[in-house]
C-alpha cells in the first residue's frame, strides 16, 4: 500500500520538527522529571524528620508526667538548666 503525496510531507514534517525540537523536548522532560523527584524525596524526608521530632517531643511529656497523672519533675542537666535560663 503506497502512502500518498499528503502524508509523506506529514511525515518529513514531523521528521524536520524532531530534529529541530527533539534534544530540547528530551532535555525538558529529564529536568522536569528530575526536579519531581528531588521534590518527592525531600517532602519524605522532611516528613520523617517531623515524625521523629513529635515522637521525641511525646516521649518527653511522657517523662514530665508522673504515674498519678500529675505533672512530675523533669530533671535535666545541670548544665543545660544554666544554659537555657529564660529571662
Amino acid at each position: 500500500m503506497a502512502i500518498n503525496a499528503a502524508e509523506e510531507e506529514t511525515i518529513e514534517a514531523l521528521k524536520k520538527w524532531w530534529e529541530e525540537n527533539g534534544r530540547q523536548l528530551i532535555l525538558i522532560t529529564v529536568v522536569g522529571l528530575a526536579a519531581f523527584t528531588s521534590w518527592l524525596v525531600w517532602t519524605n524526608s522532611r516528613n520523617a524528620e517531623l515524625d521523629s521530632a513529635s515522637d521525641m517531643y511525646e516521649e518527653i511529656l511522657s517523662l514530665a508526667i508522673n504515674e498519678a497523672g500529675q505533672p512530675g519533675t523533669l530533671l535535666l542537666p545541670t548544665g543545660f538548666r544554666a544554659n537555657n535560663r529564660s529571662g
